[in-house]
């Protein structure tokens, strides 16, 4: 049986964060793979599932990625500069995704919003899905992304719509924070 060179050199491996633990598989063409659940035996089973052939262990990218990570959760890192493999998706969910990694740390915009944006003014179910199918929660901020009116809804990762509250709290308290600093900063 021939290689399939998309699934050559994974590696996979599960850092625990104050939002649950992430569950990171990379490969040689950087990450393919970060998703939230709220425990370990689930996020090894539903990881052994999709990439059977991924042991544990460490390659550049997820080391590279755990540190990203965990400075995120310490509150100082709200721009992610990893190597994302964006090849296994249709040119629309790309698309929609890496709009995404534009938008501001702990800003909110809508399904409907981030559809016109990518020029689908109608797509808001479309975008839905695509953030439905996200294979890079955190990175790509899909809790970011609300219901009109800024309601609630939709999140597949760790305890869903929960994990989004907690992830966009947690993003507004470090902000208000770094805000007061600063604020303080030049009062002095």
């Amino acid at each position: 049986m021939a290689s399939d060179k998309n699934h050559e050199g994974l590696v996979c491996q599960l850092i625990s964060t104050p939002a649950g633990w992430l569950g990171l598989v990379a490969g040689l063409r950087g990450l393919r793979e970060i998703q939230l659940y709220t425990a370990s035996p689930l996020a090894l089973e539903q990881i052994a599932a999709r990439f059977p052939e991924a042991p544990e262990g460490w390659c550049e990218a997820l080391v590279e990625a755990r540190k990203q990570l965990l400075e995120y959760f310490a509150g100082t890192r709200r721009q992610f500069t990893l190597p994302l493999d964006w090849g296994a998706m249709s040119e629309f969910r790309r698309c929609v995704l890496q709009r995404l990694q534009l938008l501001p740390y702990a800003a909110v915009t809508t399904y409907g919003q981030l559809a016109r944006e990518v020029g689908s003014p109608h797509g808001a179910r479309a975008v839905g899905a695509a953030m439905a199918a996200n294979p890079f929660v955190i990175v790509v901020p899909c809790h970011r992304v609300v219901g009109r009116g800024g309601r609630m809804v939709g999140y597949s990762g760790g305890g869903g719509v929960d994990s989004k509250k907690w992830l966009l709290n947690f993003e507004q308290e470090v902000a208000a924070a770094a805000s007061l600093e600063n604020f303080n900063n030049d009062a002095r």
